[in-house]
């Protein structure tokens, strides 16, 4: 799963090609206002194995985690396994010459009637709702992440992009089963009296639905493919929708102005990041030693305990829960089925897609906590602070704690919302509090995400360290170089 996406491509004009850019992140940067008649080339998609897709915290054994997507999935299965769809007994199948697709002659008491099939492609024998089902699932995921990468670039507000997503969606559906012109892939057949010799309009397959034909009769063994074709049609088709949202998103400022674009703040962290040369910060997790001695340090273990309390009362019941993410960020909120309106905020584990539990936050929290006190210790020792530094020190790991559990302007990392409308925070628009992230929750996220790097062990605890100060600066006067 690929969160760290800032990439934008030159600009193209209307005709939609692919270029070799990667997505963003989504950021407060805002670009002059482009042309009328420019779009941003889709990304070129790379064939991977299925363990390093990353698209894997959609989908589980096969079943759709994120919640519009489980509508979507919901919606596919029934309609493949409705009335119009199932057939029993069969009267006649008439195979096409040269596709892997059939119409099946369903015996009615009425009127005459077929439908639409899928056939593997080497077996000839028809794909079955199970297979279909899961197939459509790979699908969507795939385009669904690759969409969000899109949406990105555009800088689309984040409150517009289940909107577009849910169109896409809606749009794939009905290229499959009632196409505007041509044959569908599945579903009512139409002109049930002919045949496919009798080259009918209505009996030819669109480019979309060939594509879709070789993606379900598994031609293909990936759903790249696939993805790129489905996704320069469709932006083809919505042109003018997609320039309006790339041109309203240069006039709009949606994130909060970033901490590192601050002056003052700069200053502050070139200074700390100088410290923490002289700091070892990025040595291996500690043994068990280590983690009884901060358990019995009264500075920072009441921290400690205070962050597992919170992080279990957010744990879920089932890690099935279906999830809506914030784009771009390994977190999301969980649907529990008992608790309508309250839902767990959880970050995710970005290597496996998996929601992260306490077996790892706890030990990266703790980790976090010990850095970020032996650097500000080196900290005020440079500014040759004397007297009472431990109040000065927990005032420190209780900013971290509030960054995490209750910031200020930014929605929290662990905890549980109140959601009425069935809908994640940031994709609200009756939510009244915070529905986006500050640059330090930002960091702080990446840490407990993301494997630890040595980069990262020694960049975000001086990025804390230097938010602190540049928030609350504990001293009238902060000495900093010039």
């Amino acid at each position: 799963m690929d969160f760290n996406r800032l990439n934008i491509s030159p600009p193209l004009s209307l005709s939609l090609c692919v270029d070799s850019q990667s997505s963003a992140q989504p950021s407060d940067r805002r670009d002059i206002a482009p042309s009328q008649t420019d779009l941003p080339g889709l990304a070129v998609l790379g064939q991977k194995k299925w363990n390093k897709q990353d698209y894997i915290h959609l989908l589980s054994g096969g079943y759709i985690l994120e919640e519009l997507l489980a509508k979507s999935s919901d919606s596919f299965h029934k309609r493949i396994n409705s009335e119009e769809c199932r057939t029993k007994m069969t009267a006649h199948l008439d195979y096409h010459l040269s596709l892997p697709c059939a119409r099946l002659e369903v015996s009615r008491v009425t009127k005459k009637r077929k439908l639409a099939k899928v056939l593997h492609h080497d077996s000839a024998s028809t794909q079955r709702s199970p297979r279909l089902f899961k197939l459509y699932n790979i699908l969507i995921a795939s385009l669904y992440h690759h969409h969000e990468d899109y949406l990105m670039k555009l800088k689309t507000p984040i409150l517009n992009y289940r909107k577009q997503q849910e169109k896409l969606l809606e749009w794939l559906e009905i290229e499959i089963f009632t196409p505007g012109t041509g044959h569908p892939v599945l579903g009512v057949a139409p002109r049930p009296s002919l045949s496919w010799n009798s080259n009918d309009p209505q009996l030819i397959y669109g480019e979309i639905q060939l594509e879709l034909l070789k993606y379900f009769s598994e031609k293909r063994t990936d759903p790249i493919d696939s993805t790129s074709l489905l996704l320069e049609k469709y932006l083809a088709e919505h042109t003018r929708e997609y320039l309006a949202l790339y041109q309203s998103s240069s006039a709009t400022l949606e994130y909060p102005t970033q901490l590192s674009k601050n002056k003052s703040f700069r200053k502050i962290l070139a200074y700390i990041s100088n410290v923490a040369k002289d700091v070892i910060l990025n040595d291996s997790p500690g043994d068990g030693n280590e983690k009884t001695g901060i358990r019995n340090n009264p500075l920072l273990s009441p921290y400690l305990e205070q962050f597992e309390e919170a992080f279990h009362e957010s744990e879920t019941e089932t890690k099935q829960n279906v999830r809506s993410y914030y784009p771009g960020v390994p977190i999301c909120i969980c649907f529990e089925k008992n608790q309508p309106d309250i839902k767990p905020l959880r970050m995710v584990n970005v290597g496996k897609g998996s929601l992260l539990d306490i077996r790892i936050a706890g030990p990266r929290f703790r980790r976090l906590v010990v850095s970020l006190d032996r650097l500000h210790i080196r900290y005020l020792k440079m500014l040759k602070v004397e007297g009472r530094t431990l109040p000065r020190r927990g005032s420190l790991i209780q900013f971290l704690y509030d960054s995490i559990i209750e910031p200020k302007d930014s929605l929290p990392l662990v905890g549980s919302l109140e959601v009425r409308d069935g809908l994640a925070p940031w994709f609200s628009e009756s939510y009244q509090g915070s529905k986006s992230f500050g640059e330090l929750q930002l960091k702080i996220i990446k840490y407990f995400s993301e494997d630890l790097t040595d980069e990262n062990m020694v960049d975000i605890p001086v990025f804390i360290l230097a938010a602190w100060y540049h928030d609350k600066p504990p001293f009238k006067k902060v000495s900093t170089p010039a």
